[in-house]
């Protein structure tokens, strides 16, 4: 039998998330990505394979832990080991540069789905070509 994913273990995931994006450094990103996790920004962009490529790319897309942005998000699905989640976000004040992402986590781990630049429109189905991205929401320790 599977394990349900439950809306309180997703919210959780995702607040870590936004944390350790607002965290200095990269040390924590193992409590939210395995070791040969794969973040991919786009459907058509080259991922970043592993943690250290995962923790490279972070410390050049942020500003620090100062950095100005906005987040929201929230479930769009769940069933079974499997839930949809909806982010978007904002950078700067005025805004410069907006995402619209969504997540979803599969049986061992968190999957980046698709993530839009600017625009309000979301990805179609042969954009959402999902890729392995981060530990399982119900897995955290």
């Amino acid at each position: 039998m599977t394990a349900e994913v439950d809306a309180r273990s997703v919210e959780k995931w995702v607040a870590g998330y936004e944390q350790l994006w607002r965290t200095a450094g990269t040390a924590r990103l193992k409590e939210l990505f395995d070791e040969d996790a794969t973040y991919q920004h786009s459907p058509y962009e080259r991922p970043f394979i592993g943690l250290a490529a995962i923790a490279e790319m972070w410390d050049a897309e942020r500003k620090g832990p100062d950095e100005i942005f906005s987040m929201t998000t929230s479930i769009v699905a769940r069933q079974g080991e499997t839930a949809v989640v909806r982010a978007e976000v904002s950078y700067g004040d005025p805004v410069e540069q907006e995402y619209r992402d969504l997540w979803s986590s599969g049986t061992r781990r968190m999957v980046v789905a698709a993530a839009l630049k600017s625009g309000r429109s979301g990805p179609t189905r042969d954009q959402l070509r999902p890729t392995r991205a981060t530990r399982n929401p119900s897995d955290r320790r």
